[in-house]
């Protein structure tokens, strides 16, 4: 296990005290060889005694100065690996400090939309004002125009009257000069037409005067019926200014818990991130030991292949034949159709069928056989994937997941194991094989 920065620290400057007593030691043994040398006599034997340990003496300044490179050298590991946690620790304020910016934008995005949605309110208040006084006024001019209007037609049909009047006058005096003999029967016809006229006439009075009660009656109506909405109108506009009120006193006092809580967890984060920086020490070593292993396994992974083979077949298919063809179209048979080098298995099929037979009661069946190499038939686990297609009348598409166990080095051939009132003979049968190598080929 690798030491941390102060025993590190602590051990290197053992080393050195150790370092510095052995130069110290070394140094009086110079003292003592100098001033040896000065009191020596000429004797062979004490000047091979000098010389040894002159000798032996440089030989512990070689390793002194070997050892005082090793040392300075781990003291510039240490530094470095100082300057990386401090920038690790530099990153981790840098987070904290943006985790507190975006909170603080958060606090302020919500002043501003409440402020925006103060003002599309009273908006929306002052177009209702607006909407109402038009439709007011449009009121009043339809009441308008429809009094012009009965007006219009009581003039009318006044005048359509008096040239009624007219008309008849002509036509009594007309008829006073040219039938002097029919005063008589004149006379009544002309007392009957005048009561006609009466009645006529008091029917279109009453008419008129009980449109004229109607559209008042209808005027009054509207009236209070105006007159409610604009309370109503008036109620809903003070609900929504005390409900808008409630509101904004409620979201001060959110944001106020809000300052609250951030205060509080802003303490909890700063033991979190304390926590999680040495939590994350410890995971990147797992991670690494976990992504060793997953590189290792993908790369076995990788190594095992899928493919795809196409066989097909045309014409009017007949049982128990090996009719599908691969390559340059030769047809297969028992141990003679698609080689695979590898042992593989077998995990999809896919069958598309062209037919422009007009049967209702035509169907084919195929089963997926397979031969090893000495010429044996394959027993797959659960059992050789077969299947059947009904009403071979038109183009049709088969797919299928095969759930089948591995398969040795050796041949596939698809065999028609029942064929039932096929007869277009232009009828075209395409089959898509897909294999996976269960052995790395690389």
């Amino acid at each position: 296990m690798s030491l941390s920065l102060k025993q590190s620290i602590t051990n290197n400057a053992s080393d050195l005290s150790v370092l510095q007593s052995s130069f110290d030691a070394l140094t009086i043994d110079v003292s003592e060889a100098v001033a040896f040398h000065h009191n020596i006599i000429s004797e062979d034997a004490n000047v091979k005694v000098l010389s040894d340990r002159v000798t032996s003496n440089a030989s512990n300044i070689s390793i002194l100065d070997t050892a005082s490179t090793n040392q300075a050298t781990e003291i510039d590991v240490l530094e470095e690996s100082i300057a990386t946690n401090a920038t690790s620790i530099q990153n981790l304020n840098t987070g904290f400090t943006s985790e507190i910016t975006r909170v603080e934008g958060l606090i302020t995005s919500e002043g501003n939309s409440r402020t925006t949605a103060d003002s599309t309110l009273q908006a929306n208040i002052e177009n209702e004002a607006s909407a109402r006084t038009s439709v007011d006024l449009i009121l009043q001019s339809n009441i308008d125009t429809e009094a012009t209007v009965r007006a219009a037609a009581i003039t009318n049909e006044a005048g359509l009257r008096a040239t009624d009047v007219q008309g008849l006058q002509s036509n009594i005096n007309t008829e006073t000069s040219t039938r002097t003999a029919a005063d008589s029967t004149l006379q009544t016809n002309i007392d009957a037409e005048e009561s006609r006229a009466a009645a006529a006439e008091s029917t279109l009075q009453a008419n008129i005067n009980t449109t004229q009660n109607n559209l008042q009656a209808n005027i009054d109506n509207e009236v209070t019926a105006r007159t409610t909405a604009d309370t109503t109108l008036q109620a809903n506009i003070g609900a929504e200014y005390t409900r808008a009120n409630a509101a904004e006193d409620n979201l001060q006092t959110l944001l106020s818990n809000e300052a609250i809580t951030r205060s509080t967890n802003d303490t909890a984060l700063q033991d979190n991130i304390t926590s999680e920086s040495t939590a994350r020490i410890s995971a990147v070593d797992a991670v690494q030991t976990n992504l060793n292993t997953e590189t290792a396994s993908r790369t076995t992974g990788d190594n095992k292949q899928c493919f795809m083979s196409i066989m097909e077949a045309e014409g009017v298919l007949v049982s128990n034949t090996f009719p599908f063809c691969a390559g340059m179209g030769a047809p297969s048979s028992s141990n003679f159709g698609l080689p695979v080098p590898f042992s593989s298995k077998l995990v999809g099929i896919s069958l598309a069928i062209s037919s422009n037979s007009n049967s209702t009661n035509s169907s084919v069946s195929f089963t997926i056989e397979h031969y090893k190499t000495d010429g044996s038939k394959s027993v797959p686990f659960p059992s050789e994937p077969s299947f059947t297609l009904s009403n071979i009348n038109t183009n049709k598409q088969f797919n299928d997941i095969v759930p089948n166990g591995s398969y040795d080095i050796g041949n596939f051939v698809i065999k028609c194991t029942n064929a039932s009132n096929l007869t277009d003979t232009s009828t075209r049968f395409r089959v898509a094989l897909y294999f996976q190598s269960t052995t790395e080929l690389i």
